[in-house]
């Protein structure tokens, strides 16, 4: 999988020309011109009937992912010869932003009405920002779209391919093709997100523009939509812009900003007293087994030489990965007891009802990699209806929870010739932080009950 941006970068056609400026140098406002512009732009915030927000890649180092056109962006070091930045985590376990939560707080607050981004990482939509008010103008390395129906995938690992590609997957609607649904260099931007994006600017009476360079056409350019005398505003609407480095729209600008937009936007959060809410992100996969002889001898009623098979698998597809699952436990429970792991003799049918008699529990089976598949011995099965597996998921860097256990009953009646089961779906919390912070300025504890936010991610998404 590709590290964000560098993967993405590494993706797209060569072009020697890159467009634009790059490695400008920052600039930072003092502390006090930061207090000040915040407060004014909470002010605008507060006062405006219609606001609209641009993203660019500045919003997302905070989250780990390298910008392109920064002192040490990935196309800054290129141009100079230079090492590659290193991202700080997988791009598919990115979190958002406290800036990406912010803007999620203003749309649910009522106070952002729309939001057009050049980003492709997926972290608007992963911070819970609905798509429908959401324009991705670049495309985003987390989707795929059908052909056919034009049904929107996101997935939970990377496609790794730019410029409308072919997958190989197929739309579980219309059986359509999927493609990628990220531009390469010469792509058109999409037409529907465009002019949808420029209606909104043009409706608006204050336009942010968030960690981004405002250097390449046509996306440079809808900003100043807003600008423009209205029936509805017949002075023009407001333009703000929050970068650390200078832009060529700043001279149209009523409010300049050079602070990290995590800095900015903490501010404006606390003046207009809206929580950012806090990121809560479910991951979701299939879980079935499967009765495999020993010996390849036909099932019966009783047979000492079965192996249970518990299989983890991708809800996307059988040979989509798990990004997210580093490594998963398999215990057999008999009656709330589990096997003790290397002594399958010390728990044993004395324990057992009329369902579950003559069962021997097995060592514990761990599965790392692909494909996920574990195998326990349960000895002797006889009359048994229900066997318990409880799996325990450890979850790869990145993540902030920390091993979660699960229960899997195994309908393993005998007599039968089936002997596979349909796959059934669990979801785990993989990660929640919380982006508040004392008057000494850390980070709170992460929240104690996220599931009792039902807005917030989950994944997969698909519309």
């Amino acid at each position: 999988m590709g590290d964000g941006s560098l993967g993405y970068a590494s993706r797209l056609s060569f072009r020697a020309d890159l467009g634009g400026q790059l490695g400008d140098p920052e600039l930072t406002d003092s502390d006090a011109d930061c207090a000040t512009k915040s407060a004014e732009l909470a002010d605008l915030i507060r006062s405006a009937t219609h606001v609209i927000a641009f993203t660019g890649a500045g919003i997302s180092t905070s989250a780990g992912i390298p910008d392109f056109r920064g002192p040490n962006g990935v196309w800054t070091k290129q141009r100079r010869g230079e090492e590659a930045p290193k991202a700080s985590m997988p791009f598919s376990q990115a979190r958002p932003s406290l800036t990406h939560q912010a803007l999620l707080g203003l749309h649910r607050a009522k106070k952002l009405q729309y939001l057009c981004s050049q980003n492709v990482d997926c972290l608007h939509l992963r911070s819970g920002f609905p798509r429908s008010r959401l324009a991705e103008l670049h495309g985003n390395c987390f989707v795929e779209r059908c052909e056919g129906c034009k049904r929107e995938y996101t997935r939970d690992f990377e496609i790794e391919s730019v410029g409308f590609k072919l997958t190989g997957r197929r739309c579980t609607g219309c059986n359509g093709a999927l493609r990628d649904h990220c531009l390469d260099w010469d792509d058109p931007l999409p037409e529907e997100e465009l002019s949808t994006t420029e209606r909104e600017a043009a409706k608006a009476d204050l336009a942010i523009c968030l960690g981004t360079s405002l250097q390449i056409t046509p996306a440079c350019d809808l900003p100043l939509r807003v600008r423009r005398k209205q029936r509805h505003k017949p002075q023009g609407g407001k333009l703000v812009i929050i970068n650390l480095q200078r832009t060529p729209k700043d001279g149209k600008a009523s409010l300049v900003i050079h602070r990290k937009a995590d800095e900015v936007m903490r501010r404006v959060m606390q003046t207009l007293q809206i929580p950012i809410p806090p990121y809560v992100r479910r991951d979701a996969f299939l879980v079935s087994h499967e009765l495999r002889s020993r010996h390849g001898v036909t099932i019966g009623d009783a047979d000492s030489g079965l192996d249970l098979v518990v299989k983890l698998r991708s809800v996307h597809g059988a040979e989509c990965p798990l990004t997210w699952l580093a490594s998963c436990d398999a215990e057999l429970v008999v009656n709330g007891h589990t096997s003790p792991g290397k002594d399958p003799s010390s728990v044993d049918a004395s324990l057992g009802t009329s369902h579950t008699a003559n069962v021997r529990l097995a060592e514990r089976s761990r599965a790392t990699g692909k494909p996920w598949e574990m195998v326990l011995k349960p000895g002797e099965l006889h009359v048994l209806s229900v066997l318990s597996v409880l799996l325990t998921l450890h979850f790869v860097p990145g993540c902030t929870e920390g091993p979660t256990q699960v229960k899997y009953d195994a309908d393993c009646a005998m007599g039968r010739r089936a002997t596979r089961a349909e796959a059934t779906r669990m979801e785990v919390i993989t990660c929640r932080l919380s982006y508040d912070e004392d008057e000494s300025g850390r980070k709170s504890k992460r929240p104690e009950r996220p599931e009792d936010d039902p807005n917030q991610q989950k994944i997969p998404r698909s519309r």
